[in-house]
């Protein structure tokens, strides 16, 4: 049994792209998702990152 893996990069940040080409990784689809990055007010690092790749996630799949 075979499974098909796709890697869909919701970001359209060059830097994010040179660091998974220099890994050997090439996405399959780039998606910038468009999500505001601002931080909500008193936001934590950790809570905006996992809030932000949430959305992205979530805009990126949506659009598929």
């Amino acid at each position: 049994m075979s499974i098909l893996q796709k890697l869909v990069l919701a970001s359209g940040s060059p830097r994010r792209i040179e660091l998974l080409q220099q890994a050997g990784i090439e996405p399959d689809r780039v998606l910038p998702a468009g999500v505001d990055e601002t931080p909500l007010r008193a936001e934590h690092p950790r809570s905006l990152a996992k809030r932000l790749s949430k959305e992205k996630a979530e805009k990126a799949l949506a659009s598929l």
